[in-house]
């Protein structure tokens, strides 16, 4: 899955966005484990990850620095945002074990 990166013509490969992931989790701008995510309501004192869905065009993605992140994950009281590409996050939560790594055979 190449990737440009920063809206230049230079793509990056899946294993250097994987790379990048585990540099970016080892220095803990993206974390290595987030909260729990929980239902609150009004009144119920700060959640632990909020997750929002849909474009964001004038953001830029954690991990691949393009614009246009897909999903934010909102934690510690909006003091820490992780904007991602759909994408992005995927490899993340592979490289976090949260999911498994898909094989290249197992893609059509």
């Amino acid at each position: 899955m190449p990737s440009r990166l920063g809206g230049s013509e230079i793509l990056i490969t899946e294993a250097e966005l994987r790379a990048k992931i585990r540099a970016l989790m080892d220095s803990g701008i993206l974390p290595r484990d987030l909260p729990p995510m929980k239902r609150t309501g009004p009144g119920e004192g700060i959640p632990g990850v909020q997750m929002l869905i849909g474009e964001q065009p004038e953001q830029l993605c954690t991990v691949c620095e393009e614009r246009g992140p897909q999903i934010a994950y909102i934690y510690g009281g909006e003091l820490f945002i992780v904007r991602l590409h759909t994408d992005c996050d995927e490899l993340w939560q592979q490289e976090r074990g949260v999911r498994a790594r898909r094989s290249t055979s197992d893609q059509p």
